[in-house]
């Protein structure tokens, strides 16, 4: 039995799981990210021989396309992580698309415990993560996509006045460094980066793909730091491949929306 055609409408009206599966599975055949310049390629006329919809591959090509112009004007200066989102006018498609995501996440913060403070106790209960019901690591679902973002809900900042030492040098000596400037998430030289893994019942997205998040505030013994998420350094050697070849694209977003 052939398939209906996927038509814009019927995009739309797809739930957000199935959708963005059906994505992830034009991704992983068709997508190719240079792990060098992170600029990826899709071969579109292939997925279209494949049987893929043309609506699913016209959505994945407005994927890799903002994705692409995003890596750019990162690597330029022109933006910064979370600051940049696509354009209802140049991409319909992924703006409708992300838009259903992010009103998602909305809910799901009214609606659901922090799944970080959840994660963390689990660890501190059962002694040691491998003990919690883990599965493949890096899997799109153990680090987060659109419909299941990794933590569902911003973690909750914590505050602390370190005099002895300055809060600047307490970071340093914890394992923290100056956020790089287009992953900064304040003024540079203010924000502080700890690349970390996250866990979870959907198993365990690997260090240094999350990072805990320092921030000074005021003064010289003022900081506060938000445990685990999704690490925005994602151009830098350190990192390592991505989890999967929209992983720049999706971090932008939950720094943008969560």
């Amino acid at each position: 039995m052939v398939e209906p055609p996927v038509t814009p409408d019927s995009l739309n009206a797809m739930d957000l799981e199935s959708l963005s599966a059906k994505l992830l599975e034009v991704d992983e055949q068709f997508v190719k990210l240079n792990p060098n310049t992170h600029i990826a390629t899709f071969n579109a006329k292939a997925a279209i021989n494949a049987g893929y919809d043309s609506e699913i591959v016209s959505l994945v090509k407005e994927q890799i396309d903002f994705q692409n112009e995003l890596v750019r004007d990162l690597k330029s200066g022109k933006t910064k992580i979370g600051q940049t989102r696509p354009s209802p006018q140049k991409y319909p498609k992924l703006r409708r698309f992300e838009d259903r995501a992010s009103e998602k996440a909305k809910k799901a913060k009214s609606n659901t415990p922090n799944t970080v403070n959840s994660s963390r106790n689990n660890v501190k209960v059962a002694g040691i993560s491998l003990m919690m019901n883990l599965l493949a690591a890096n899997t799109l679902k153990a680090c987060g996509d659109y419909s299941f973002p990794k933590p569902n809900r911003t973690p909750t900042r914590y505050y602390y006045n370190q005099t002895n030492p300055p809060a600047r040098d307490w970071l340093i000596r914890n394992g923290f460094h100056i956020t790089f400037d287009y992953a900064t998430s304040a003024a540079y030289g203010d924000n502080y980066t700890r690349q970390t893994s996250y866990s979870g019942v959907d198993g365990i997205c690997d260090s240094p793909k999350f990072r805990d998040d320092g921030t000074l505030t005021t003064g010289t013994s003022n900081l506060n730091i938000q445990y685990k998420e999704p690490n925005p350094e994602i151009f830098e050697p350190y990192y390592g491949l991505w989890p999967y070849s929209g992983w720049g694209q999706y971090v932008n977003w939950w720094h943008s929306n969560i």
